[in-house]
């Protein structure tokens, strides 16, 4: 037997566990995000009053796709919204991409890292898929009766990178906050799909190491 024959079987389960990694699809359990983590938080432990009607936002970029579940809104206290937030994410151009969606007492309530209280969540009907790029989170104060979490570092998942400062308009609805300003505030925030481990791919895996210690007698 050539060396090749001998290669074989290893070229065969090697170029298995490419294509299983290469084509598995992320799994999404968005009913109640066990499988989802947010992809933006603070370590904020103040809140500010988010005076007027503004669509806030945050702008942030992405290295990798990512895979939207759902969108939420920061709730001070974690006592419950006075009123229900729009809340959308934006390609850096205005171009609406996820949502919107209703954020409000009802939605699901996730913890925060910030002291200041947790995030209202509500679940995409189906998850939507963000190419590497820049986008802007945003929320929909509706007259400001409910507050943002304040100064405070934000933290971001793998692959998500967050922009200084916040991005703001004056709005009547939520709009695209195309105005920014140094104030590290946080309103908005989406979670993302955490891929499952492919079963085939270790299975693959584990053959390849046995084939390639009996062929070479290790």
């Amino acid at each position: 037997m050539n060396a090749y024959q001998t290669l074989l079987p290893v070229h065969f389960l090697f170029a298995l566990v490419v294509w299983c990694d290469a084509g598995k699809p992320l799994a999404a359990t968005v009913a109640d995000f066990t499988n989802s983590v947010i992809a933006i938080d603070s370590t904020g432990t103040d809140s500010v009053d988010a005076v007027g009607s503004f669509s806030l936002g945050t702008q942030f970029s992405l290295d990798k796709e990512v895979l939207v579940d759902g969108l939420g809104y920061f709730d001070v206290d974690s006592d419950g919204l006075s009123q229900s937030h729009a809340v959308g994410i934006f390609a850096i151009n205005g171009e609406l991409r996820v949502g919107p969606l209703s954020i409000s007492s009802g939605s699901v309530l996730r913890e925060s890292q910030s002291e200041a209280g947790d995030w209202r969540f509500e679940a995409l009907l189906t998850p939507v898929s963000l190419l590497p790029g820049d986008y802007v989170i945003a929320g929909y104060t509706g007259g400001g009766l409910d507050d943002s979490v304040g100064e405070g570092e934000r933290i971001s998942v793998p692959g998500v990178g967050v922009a200084q400062g916040r991005r703001f308009q004056a709005s009547r609805s939520l709009e695209y906050p195309g105005r920014t300003t140094a104030q590290p505030y946080l309103t908005a925030s989406f979670s993302v799909v955490i891929p499952e481990p492919c079963g085939l791919c270790f299975a693959c895996s584990s053959l390849l190491l046995a084939c390639f210690r009996t062929r070479t007698g290790r």
